[in-house]
């Protein structure tokens, strides 16, 4: 049976993820500053929660929005955090400062990869493997700082 909901949701998840962060973020500009769950109200194609959660996430990960103060949810009651589009000098400042962050993680995680113990004993390789994989990601999250 054809589901034009699901039909939809299939189509919004294979769109490349730099134009669904590119079309939340213009959406975010639009607004001025808005919540997850505001923007949702404005998509013609009622996109899903998470998606639209992970869009935000991805951009304040990037530095390219700005938490600016928390607002109360009106179908939970609980906290949401409204953002606005950062500023040039803000992503700038942002991707400098994680940057650092993340490239003083990657040595202390190159320290750990190395370290053995008392009998000349290193870690084990699922350890190994995981420590390289976190080094890769966190290298990766470095080079998108201020990208769509």
């Amino acid at each position: 049976m054809i589901n034009p909901i699901e039909n939809r949701n299939e189509s919004y998840r294979n769109l490349p993820a730099k134009t669904r962060r590119q079309e939340t973020l213009e959406m975010i500009k639009s607004l001025g500053q808005c919540t997850p769950q505001q923007t949702m109200e404005y998509w013609r194609d009622k996109r899903p929660t998470n998606e639209v959660n992970s869009r935000f996430t991805e951009l304040r990960d990037r530095g390219l929005i700005t938490p600016i103060y928390n607002l109360e949810n009106s179908r939970s009651g609980k906290k949401n955090v409204c953002y606005r589009a950062s500023t040039e000098q803000e992503i700038n400042e942002y991707s400098i400062d994680a940057g650092v962050r993340w490239t003083d993680r990657i040595k202390e995680l190159e320290t750990d990869h190395n370290i053995k113990n008392e009998n000349g004993e290193g870690l084990s390789d699922e350890t190994k493997i995981d420590i390289r994989n976190k080094i890769k990601k966190h290298n990766k999250d470095i080079n998108n700082l201020g990208k769509i």
